[in-house]
């Protein structure tokens, strides 16, 4: 924890847990085999809800290392965006790292293009949409994936419009501006001209985008071969045809934003970013106006206590919200303008300058920031936005509480002392040592330094008395 304000932000929760595995979840079937990991089912014992849990050997000589393994945890539990996975935790044994995550059933992208042979435009542009949102959140936040296909894409559920969230990034890298990146990563069908060439930047990922459409339009790659050096060789060259399937025609528009992605020379390509805002793509996108109550609540949220808030976070970001989650997304989608999947102050500027003049908005807008930005990006991203908005006088009863307060107190002696705050906010600094102090202060109120579940619950029961 190491932002000014020793607020608490959700990769805070995020890090290793003490103890074994089992002591936390019950292991279900394997979901899962890759060459070098496993992947389970599992439940954690506290909340019931389900989870994956990826086990990784420490050492795979000539693969990776456990620090390599561990990069990959830090980078992804700092990013906040509704199309990427979230990670929640992980376990260390001697020989393997079990890394926890976010239960995605709805499977992969691969197999549905296997399924249904090819998607409609409308799918394709809602399902590329969410694709290049998170391409521009990443290279925004300077982290190119190199290995965007449709097995790293799934849908959070079964239902007709479920999201789709990007996994698995162990092949991504932190860059610096003009960097320019040598080693040949990526998949065959996927990969990059100027990657096979070894001198390439964070574009690679568009020119995958670009594949990846391709093939939900037209049921196959666009560069393919009897092996991989037919392949590359045809990647190299960059030409292709669009093969239209069972009469199905690809519209002019279709064809030119796929064109453009795949631009031979990354230097001519277009960014995420300018991607997204192409007359295509902005038939998905609502033009209608913001929600009142959404507005209302946005400019409403204030949390009077450290724990509070800290709790709030947890709840929005690790708790099964999902159908919640996907009504709040469509506002936020109107918000945000340039589909980044973060909110700008000038973006909701925008917004509130609907019902205030301009300059009662700019005051409102520095307020609201001021509540809701609590790892300080000078943006509001997913989880922030969940923070005031979720309905918690449906979700936040005794029941949720309960769990809540279950993970936290670790052994079980039915109260929260320090050391186990230190331990569910992976907090090793004077900073968030002084912020624990703070919360049991704060809520202690039988001043015997720690935190008992009826305390806790009047705690959070305060800020449910203040939506009533």
């Amino acid at each position: 924890m190491s932002n000014q304000n020793s607020e608490i932000k959700p990769g805070d929760f995020v890090g290793k847990k003490n103890g074994s595995i089992k002591d936390y979840y019950e292991i279900h079937e394997k979901i899962g085999n890759g060459g070098f990991s496993k992947v389970y089912l599992a439940k954690q014992k506290a909340t019931g809800m389900q989870r994956i849990i990826k086990v990784v050997k420490k050492e795979m000589p000539g693969v990776f290392s456990k620090e390599e393994i561990l990069n990959e945890i830090n980078l992804l539990k700092e990013l906040d965006h509704p199309n990427i996975m979230k990670v929640i935790e992980y376990f260390s044994s001697k020989s393997h790292l079990y890394i926890v995550a976010e239960y995605l059933k709805g499977g992969e992208l691969f197999d549905k293009i296997i399924q249904e042979g090819f998607f409609s435009e409308a799918k394709a542009i809602n399902i590329i949409t969410q694709v290049l949102s998170a391409v521009s959140y990443l290279h925004k936040h300077n982290i190119t994936h190199r290995d965007l296909k449709p097995e790293n894409i799934v849908f959070e559920d079964h239902s007709p419009n479920s999201p789709i969230k990007i996994i698995d990034f162990g092949t991504c890298h932190h860059f610096v501006k003009n960097e320019k990146l040598k080693s040949t990563i990526g998949t065959p069908y996927y990969i990059a001209p100027e990657v096979l060439t070894g001198n390439y930047n964070q574009l690679c990922d568009i020119w995958s985008c670009g594949v990846i459409l391709y093939i939900l339009m037209c049921g196959c790659p666009p560069f393919n071969g009897k092996n991989e050096n037919e392949i590359f060789s045809k990647i190299k060259e960059g030409k292709y045809i669009f093969k239209e399937q069972n009469g199905a025609i690809i519209s002019k528009e279709a064809k030119k934003f796929i064109g453009r992605m795949l631009t031979l020379d990354y230097k001519n390509r277009p960014t995420a970013e300018q991607l997204l805002l192409d007359p295509w793509l902005k038939s998905d996108m609502s033009n209608n106006q913001v929600a009142l109550p959404i507005i209302d609540n946005l400019r409403s949220f204030k949390i009077d206590y450290t724990l509070q808030k800290a709790i709030l976070i947890y709840f929005v970001n690790f708790f099964d919200l999902n159908e919640e989650k996907k009504k709040l997304m469509e506002t936020f989608k109107m918000i945000d303008k340039n589909h980044d999947g973060q909110i700008s102050k000038f973006e909701l500027k925008e917004v509130l300058e609907q019902s205030l003049p301009a300059t009662e908005a700019n005051l409102e807008v520095d307020r609201i920031f001021k509540q809701i930005d609590v790892n300080n990006t000078g943006e509001i991203d997913f989880s922030e936005y969940l923070m005031a908005n979720v309905d918690y006088k449906k979700h936040l009863n005794e029941q949720n509480l309960k769990k809540i307060f279950d993970l936290i107190d670790s052994n079980h002696s039915k109260s929260i002392d320090v050391s186990e705050l230190k331990e569910f906010f992976h907090i090793h600094d004077a900073n968030g040592l002084s912020a624990i102090t703070t919360m049991i202060k704060e809520v202690d109120t039988d001043k015997d330094g720690s935190i008992s579940f009826p305390e806790f619950l009047e705690l959070m029961q305060k800020y449910s008395e203040k939506l009533m």
